[in-house]
Parts: structure tokens; sequence; C-alpha cells
């Protein structure tokens, strides 16, 4: 059972978020007062736990990062800062405005599994900002991606795209074993020391080295 508390300021913009969750037939919603409404939904056989729902208004109000490692931020589909700043402190899952519909759910779901979740329009800033502090790759570039299979090149493509390896894995009707098999490979042949430095290196590459690769 997960317990969701809608930290958001702006009353119609929670009643809102409160109406998306209630769509969905696993999900029952507790009103309350304000910020401190609460929504119910069970996953699967999920633990209880407690996830907050959050806009930029309310992330200073949480001034413990432990916390915020369980929220959802909500933001606009032009972030600037915001984005950056609350990955920074803690938090791991935003989820953009105009797809808070398709979005919210699915974030609240990975919060609870402690997993990370971007809506797919945050993506590119995020690892925009992130990949601009890291040193440009060599001329060696090119040599090092040929020695990737065709599933490895597909792999880090939708890497780049900050898929889960379960997004990965049912996408290309693998077993998330087989993904973090391919990940190491990745990795290694890259020269690269984390996932998080495929997944970099995915979206800066991948367009202009990979093309668009066809699942099979």
């Amino acid at each position: 059972m997960i317990r969701v508390r809608l930290h958001i300021q702006n009353a119609l913009a929670r009643r809102g978020l409160r109406s998306v969750l209630a769509t969905c037939d696993d999900v029952s919603v507790r009103d309350g007062e304000g910020a401190r409404q609460l929504v119910t939904s069970r996953v699967g056989e999920q633990a209880e736990s407690t996830v907050t729902v959050i806009d930029s208004a309310s992330l200073k109000s949480l001034p413990v990062k432990a916390s915020k490692e369980f929220c959802v931020l909500v933001v606009s589909d032009s972030p600037d800062d915001i984005v950056l700043n609350a990955v920074k402190q803690g938090v791991r899952r935003v989820v953009a405005e105009s797809v808070v519909e398709e979005d919210l759910v699915r974030a609240v779901r990975a919060t609870a599994k402690k997993t990370a979740f971007l809506s797919e329009s945050i993506t590119p800033y995020l690892l925009d900002c992130l990949a601009s502090r890291l040193p440009e790759h060599t001329s060696g570039t090119r040599k090092a991606l040929d020695r990737l299979s065709h599933r490895e090149h597909q792999v880090l493509r939708l890497l780049g795209k900050a898929w889960t390896n379960s997004e990965i894995a049912s996408t290309l009707r693998i077993s998330e074993a087989t993904v973090r098999s391919h990940i190491y490979h990745i990795v290694t042949k890259l020269d690269l020391k984390t996932r998080t430095e495929a997944v970099l290196f995915g979206h800066h590459f991948t367009l202009a080295t990979l093309g668009q690769a066809r699942f099979t």
C-alpha cells in the first residue's frame, strides 16, 4: 500500500493531481487539508510506504535530503535550473505538467520501488546539464562504438533516453539480467566507469553516431 501526500501549494493544481490518481482502478483518494491531503495506492505486494508529490514552490519546505528521495516533483515543461537543483537535493522522480496524466502514477510507483523516473520532455534538459560538465570524448569515440554489438548499440541508445533496465528489457524482449550484462560490456568497451556515464554517453552520441536502430 502506497500513501501519497500531495504537498502542492495551489489548491486547483492539488485537486487536479488528486483527480489524476483517482482515475486509476487501484487508487483510492483520502481527502485532507491542503498539503496534508493523502492518497493511497495499492501496487502489487508493495509494503506500506509514503510518497510526497511536490511542486517547485514546495521544494524548499522539505529540507531533509532523505525525505526528498521519496518525492515526486511536478514541474513545468520549461524547468530551467529547478530540475537540476532538485536532483542535487535528492529528488529522483520528476514529472512534466504537460504529461502529468500519463506519468504521475508511474512516478509514484517508481518511488515506491526506489527507482528513478523522468518524464521524457525533462530528460534532454537534465542530461544536457550533466553532460556539459563532462570532458569531451576523444577521436577514438567512433572506434569505441564500433566495438559494440548491434544489441549493445540498441541498449546504449535507450540508456541515452534514461530508460530503466526494466523498460529496456521489455522493449527489446530480453531479460533484465541480459540488459545488465549488455550495460557491463558497454561500460567496459567504451572505457566508462558507471552506468550514469553510459547514459550520458548514449544521450550525447546516439543521434549522431547510432542512428535509428531497429529493434529485433
